[in-house]
C-alpha cells in the first residue's frame, strides 16, 4: 500500500529524490575529475592547491544564484566549503601521485 497525503505519493517523491541524487554524485564526480586536471596544471605552473581568492569569487557568485531557492546562504556556504574542501583534497591526492 502506498503512502498518499492529498494526491501525493512518497514513494513516486522518493524516487525523485533518488534520480536527483544520482544527478549530484554525477555532477561531483565531473567536477573532481575537472579538479585533477587543474591539480595537473597548477602544478606544472607552479600554483598552489589552494586559492582562497578563487573560492571567495566561486562562492560569491554561488550565493547570487541562490536567491530563488530555499535554502539559507549558510546551509549553501556549508555545503560548497565541503565542496571546496574534497576538491582540494583531491587535488592535493593527484599532486602527489603524478610527477
Amino acid at each position: 500500500m502506498t503512502q498518499q497525503v492529498n494526491g501525493l505519493d512518497l514513494n513516486t517523491k522518493r524516487e525523485r529524490i533518488s534520480q536527483i541524487d544520482a544527478g549530484i554524485l554525477s555532477l561531483l564526480d565531473e567536477r573532481m575529475r575537472l579538479a585533477i586536471e587543474i591539480a595537473q596544471i597548477k602544478k606544472e605552473t607552479g600554483k598552489d592547491i589552494e586559492d582562497l581568492e578563487r573560492e571567495t569569487q566561486l562562492l560569491g557568485e554561488i550565493l547570487k544564484q541562490n536567491r530563488d531557492t530555499i535554502l539559507e546562504d549558510k546551509r549553501v556556504t556549508e555545503i560548497w566549503r565541503a565542496i571546496f574542501k574534497l576538491s582540494k583534497d583531491i587535488q592535493e591526492e593527484a599532486s602527489n601521485n603524478k610527477s
